[in-house]
């Protein structure tokens, strides 16, 4: 127990309380100037997943038609729908077809387009051209 009686030397290892408080500030000011990058690749991951969604959902649509290449199918798909992605956030898909659907007939081609937006911006658009037998 002598060691504890023992008087203190000037060569000491360890650290002071103003060299931890300057670590700390070092470190809080490294966290505040990465706090922007953080935010806008959440915002970048956030539109992405949205992009990914519309563009799933227009894929299964000309899926669906491509599958059932009828002129009922192609007339059901015609004008827009609204659809939600798996964080809440809406868009629609608006489908047009060329030439007009009211004539279809048997060995017509028409060409549908697809175009998912959000807010008046466009995230996904497909253009595909489907023969009905």
């Amino acid at each position: 127990m002598s060691y504890l009686n023992e008087p203190r030397t000037g060569t000491d290892d360890g650290f002071t309380m103003i060299e931890i408080v300057i670590s700390l500030m070092l470190f809080a000011l490294l966290a505040v100037s990465l706090l922007p990058v953080l935010i806008q690749g959440q915002q970048l991951a956030s539109r992405q997943a949205a992009e990914a969604t519309a563009t799933r959902q227009i894929s299964a649509l000309v899926d669906s038609v491509r599958a059932n290449p009828t002129c009922s199918q192609v007339s059901s798909l015609i004008g827009s729908t609204s659809y939600t992605d798996g964080t809440g956030r809406a868009f629609t898909v608006t489908t047009t077809v060329s030439p007009s659907i009211g004539s279809c007939t048997s060995n017509m081609t028409v060409t549908l387009s697809f175009s998912a937006a959000n807010t008046g911006a466009t995230l996904s658009s497909a253009t595909a051209l489907v023969y009905l037998p």
